[in-house]
């Protein structure tokens, strides 16, 4: 068992929370920004993004762990989880 399995995964972004409304990620994680997502895929990863707010606010470690559990589950693939990466980072460049 490697010490990434025990620990989880890495810190590679940002830990501190900022408000985000539930309709700006829904809007994010969608097939219209990331097209070789499912709609079945898009609901999942909206569930495991939404769960990980606290009192209104998100980080984006927050939303890379909850995108990493679903591609180590086989929910979603690298490149869905690369791709809402991307433009979460980007909201949260335009918007802070």
């Amino acid at each position: 068992m490697s010490i990434f399995n025990l620990f989880g995964p890495s810190i590679k972004y940002s830990q501190i929370p900022h408000p985000i409304p539930d309709l700006d990620i829904k809007r994010l994680v969608s097939q219209i920004h990331i097209n070789t997502l499912t709609q079945d895929e898009a609901n999942i990863a909206e569930e495991a993004v939404l769960k990980m707010k606290h009192d209104g606010k998100l980080s984006l470690q927050h939303i890379y762990e909850a995108l990493h559990s679903l591609f180590n589950k086989h929910k979603i693939s690298r490149n869905d989880q690369d791709g809402m990466m991307n433009l979460f980072v980007n909201y949260y460049k335009e918007h802070l």
